[in-house]
């Protein structure tokens, strides 16, 4: 019982897995993959709680997180594009942020976070324009690699 136990704690608090059921993030993840997420680095909190032992930092740009949906209890995996005070805007299918587009080499998709690379499917048009937008204080925004 107490190794039942801790399986669950640590799985609930250090690190778990991830089976990817949806297109939304190719090419970087297909269906199919499996992902080995480690939750201390945006902090420790108590099992089964939302009581934070130790703070952790932040997400970053280009940076694949999960997370709950707001909206239902679906677990969703996407890449963060934009931080706290960002502008972003799509354009002709393009995501820009601050007013620039992302550097990327433009015959083959993908986007440039820093030192991440994300690979776009981007058959579908790059996904419907967007007027800009400011991510508030405390927030980022997500998006899948397939747009």
């Amino acid at each position: 019982v107490s190794v039942i136990v801790f399986s669950l704690a640590a799985r609930s608090v250090i690190a778990d897995h991830y089976y990817i059921p949806s297109e939304s993030m190719e090419y970087s993840l297909l269906v199919g993959d499996r992902v080995l997420v480690d939750k201390r680095v945006y902090g420790l909190r108590l099992p089964f709680t939302n009581i934070e032992v130790l703070e952790g930092r932040s997400p970053e740009r280009g940076e694949v997180v999960i997370f709950d949906s707001p909206e239902s209890d679906v677990r969703l995996i996407k890449r963060v594009v934009a931080e706290e005070g960002d502008r972003v805007e799509v354009v002709g299918g393009k995501l820009l942020i601050n007013g620039e587009k992302l550097p990327g080499d433009m015959s083959v998709d993908h986007e440039i976070f820093g030192e991440r690379t994300a690979l776009l499917n981007l058959e579908a048009g790059g996904g419907p324009d967007m007027k800009p937008k400011i991510v508030t204080e405390g927030a980022v925004m997500v998006m899948g690699d397939n747009r």
